[in-house]
This record gives C-alpha cells, structure tokens and sequence, in this order.
C-alpha cells in the first residue's frame, strides 16, 4: 500500500485488495511533507523489505502502478527484479496479473512503450545538444560568476600569499573550478623553496 501524506486510515486501499486475501505480511509506504511543505516522495524501503521478504512462487498484490513505483523505467526494473525471484505480482487497478497469459502480454506490451519512450527521449536530448552546439549556445549548467578580485586572489595564490584552499572558502567554490579557472586567466603557482614546503607539510600534518 502507499498512503498520501497525512493519510492514516488504509480503509481505502484494503476494500480493493480484500478480496484477495488473506494475505502473509502487508507492507505500506508512507508519503510525507518536510517543514517547507515540499512533497517528499518514500524512499521505497518497505518495497526493498517486500523484495527481501519473498521468495519463489509468492505472489504481491498491489492497488495500482503508482503504488509501486515512482516512474516508468522504475516499474519495469522492479518487474524484471520479481522475474527474476520467480515471483507474480497483481494490479488491481489497472487489471494486470502476470500469473496469467494475458498479464504478460500486457507487460511485455508496457515493456516495449517503455523502451520507446526511452529511446525517444535519449535522441531529442541529443538533437537539442547537437542544435545549440551548432548555434554556439554554451551548453550544461551556467557559470557561477566570479567575484570582482578574482584576479588578485589568483595572483596571491600564484605569489603563495593565500591558498587555494583560502580562496575557495572565500569564493564558495571548488578547488577544481578555481584551479581551472585560475589557469585559463593565465595565473600558475610559483615553486615553492625548500622551507616553504616544510612549512606546508608541517601544517598539514597539524
């Protein structure tokens, strides 16, 4: 079973899958709200105990897909996982019973759509990177920009005034990124001396 949030009466949900009970175990997953009132979907670990729990030639009951899984690709990966345990499993709503002819048929059939749409969606996303690149359109996530005395930190870096450590704490940013972008603008760190390095390998060690 799944419960909205909130939801605590499983009424509901037991008039459905009553009628093919009694059941061995019950397993219900409980959707909820954070202090901002942003949907949480479950963690999907009552459905992780039910795939521990069972074992070959049980059969699940289940009211509907959205009660089982969170998109698509999920629904279909978790229906090879019960394949694979030799386990059926039974949708109530809509009437799909992989026990019988018909119900595999109509999974083989979801299986195919969603292998399609998949496979869809994977070629426009390429067509999209391939068009933007073609106009020159910078592509992943924007830069953050930098702050106005980046270069002058990058000079106390490469003068080995500050670290880069320093630098980053400052910037908010990955040593990866200032690393990158330090170099791009032209600044490298000079070598350090003999005492110098003592004193960094000294200080790391603290």
């Amino acid at each position: 079973m799944w419960l909205e949030d909130q939801e605590r009466d499983m009424g509901r949900q037991t008039v459905n899958l009553d009628p093919y009970g009694p059941f061995d175990r019950v397993f219900v997953e409980q959707e909820n709200k954070d202090v901002a009132g942003t949907l949480n979907w479950p963690s999907l670990e009552e459905r992780e105990r039910l795939m521990e729990y069972i074992r070959p030639g049980d059969v699940v009951f289940v009211n509907c897909f959205s009660c089982w899984s969170a998109n698509s690709i999920d629904l279909v990966s978790t229906l090879d996982r019960l394949r694979e345990k030799d386990v059926d499993i039974v949708f109530i709503e809509p009437a799909l019973d992989t026990r019988t002819e018909e119900g595999r048929r109509i999974l083989r059939l979801v299986r195919s759509l969603v292998s399609l749409d998949a496979d869809y969606g994977s070629r426009r996303r390429k067509a999209g990177l391939k068009k933007a690149k073609e106009e020159g359109r910078p592509l992943g996530r924007p830069r953050a920009p930098l702050p106005e005395n980046f270069s002058q930190l990058c000079l106390a870096w490469a003068e080995r005034r500050m670290t880069a450590q320093e630098i980053c704490a400052k910037c908010n940013m990955k040593l990866s990124t200032f690393y990158s972008r330090a170099r791009r603008l032209g600044f490298y760190p000079q070598r350090a001396s003999k005492d110098e390095k003592k004193r960094e390998k000294a200080g790391k060690e603290d």
